[in-house]
């Protein structure tokens, strides 16, 4: 059934017949503009892929294999959605992998990208994780990140928290690292003297003095190295930066060739006897609690089983006659009395 005809849409009369058509072509608009906008994103993500994994680039020049096969940028990121790319890379020494996600904001989303992004902001970024061979990597635990981020990490409380565990806050002394920006970087190491290790000369020129970190370094969020991973990777390196926009993405080369510097750093760095020693001990020391707090949690649900038992039998007695209840309570007195003389002959 025709609707009644309407002059809407900043049409002329006769352009649009009905209100159909009128719902039809701002339907078409609105697929029209989420997918203007989904290339948003892969556009970023493609420019991300052209400046660092294209032929003489940083990725490209360090890994023997990027993306899933040969080819250009488009061909060596997967997208897992509209708003989040993945890139893997592999064959480079003292790693067996990498794997980068950048999370960018759900521009398709109109209500999340745009509607409620003064609310919910949402930060661009890239995390790597690089797997590191378990060999090439001592014992430890060392953050550098913003000091909100720095916080959030110490304050998790699932049973991974290797920050909270094993890290404690270390204040830069300006004598070791001239212009180091403590305002806006906090340090979280299990031994202070691996981070100053590790950041040498020409990282913190690059990087880490004040006026490269407010050139380059800004982009940061965080540096998390670790031996106490969990899952498949134990020993891994992660890096997390905020994505500059399309124009600017070289800005990101310096902190990209510094996570390449920090593989070999790790990959060769040797603790002292002592410091391995301490370090050993601490982890002996957190195995240890952690599974005393498994016993004690294991003992609290076999109590929990037995009390939820025994309240089961006295419902099942009472709904039971007279009669029927004390041969059951016989029965049991009998099952307890052997139970009992079993647990001495195990003692003797």
């Amino acid at each position: 059934m025709r609707g009644r005809k309407v002059r809407s849409c900043g049409l002329e009369p006769g352009q649009i017949e009905t209100e159909e058509d009128c719902l039809s072509l701002a339907r078409n608009s609105d697929e029209i503009l989420i997918r203007s906008l989904s290339r948003e994103n892969e556009e970023l993500a493609l420019a991300w892929a052209r400046e660092f994994v294209t032929k003489g680039r940083a990725l490209e020049r360090n890994y023997a294999l990027c993306g899933p096969g040969d080819g250009d940028s488009a061909e060596v990121l997967m997208k897992d959605s509209a708003s989040e790319f993945k890139f893997y890379a592999s064959g480079r020494r003292h790693c067996s992998s990498m794997l980068a996600t950048l999370e960018l904001r759900k521009r398709q989303d109109l209500l999340l990208g745009y509607a409620l992004a003064p609310l919910l902001p949402h930060e661009e970024r890239i995390d790597m994780q690089v797997n590191m061979h378990p060999a090439a990597m001592p014992p430890l635990v060392l953050v550098v990140a913003t000091p909100r981020l720095a916080r959030d990490l110490q304050r998790r409380n699932d049973s991974q928290n290797d920050v909270k565990t094993f890290c404690h806050r270390v204040e830069v002394a300006k004598d070791r690292i001239i212009g180091w920006p403590s305002d806006r970087l906090a340090v979280l190491a299990e031994h202070s003297s691996v981070f100053y290790d590790l950041m040498s000369d020409g990282v913190i020129e690059q990087v880490f003095s004040r006026e490269a970190f407010q050139a380059h370094g800004h982009w940061l969020r965080y540096l998390h190295f670790t031996t106490e991973g969990s899952g498949d990777h134990k020993e891994v390196l992660r890096f997390s930066f905020t994505l500059p926009p399309r124009e600017r993405m070289a800005e990101l080369s310096k902190l990209m060739s510094a996570a390449m510097h920090f593989i070999d750093a790790v990959g060769t760095y040797k603790l002292k006897p002592e410091q391995r020693a301490r370090a050993e001990k601490l982890r002996k020391d957190v195995a240890a609690c952690e599974w005393r707090k498994q016993d004690d949690r294991r003992r609290e649900e076999a109590e929990e089983r037995r009390t939820a038992k025994k309240k089961e039998e006295l419902e099942k007695l009472k709904r039971l006659t007279p009669a029927a209840r004390e041969k059951a309570e016989a029965r049991k007195q009998k099952v307890d009395a052997k139970r009992q003389i079993k647990s001495r002959i195990k003692v003797m």
